[in-house]
């Protein structure tokens, strides 16, 4: 049985592929023992950051991309979810606060 794992595909921004670029050419700038390619230093980058800073950023990544419609919509199912299997009805104002913190 083969368990090789596919090469997977990600697509960036203009903005950020332009901060890879920089990144590679400093890399490469002065380094005499081999070049390194966009693909290379990214996969490098998510490993580092993964092993290294990921557990820490939870928390940030979550508020960066925190949506309201979508975490209101959750709500909404929770809250139907409870009333079907007739549990208790969660507290409200503990449901909202995450809406009246500013994610910026």
């Amino acid at each position: 049985m083969d368990t090789k794992i596919a090469p997977a595909k990600i697509v960036i921004g203009k903005e950020v592929e332009e901060s890879l670029i920089r990144m590679v050419q400093q890399t490469n700038d002065g380094f005499s023992g081999g070049r390194i390619t966009k693909n290379e230093l990214a996969c490098w980058i998510i490993l580092q950051f993964e092993n290294t800073y990921f557990k820490a950023a939870v928390t940030d990544i979550r508020k960066a991309h925190f949506d309201k419609v979508v975490y209101l919509s959750s709500l909404v199912e929770e809250l139907k979810k409870a009333k079907r299997d007739g549990s208790p009805e969660p507290n409200l104002n503990e449901l909202l606060a995450p809406l009246s913190v500013k994610n910026s």
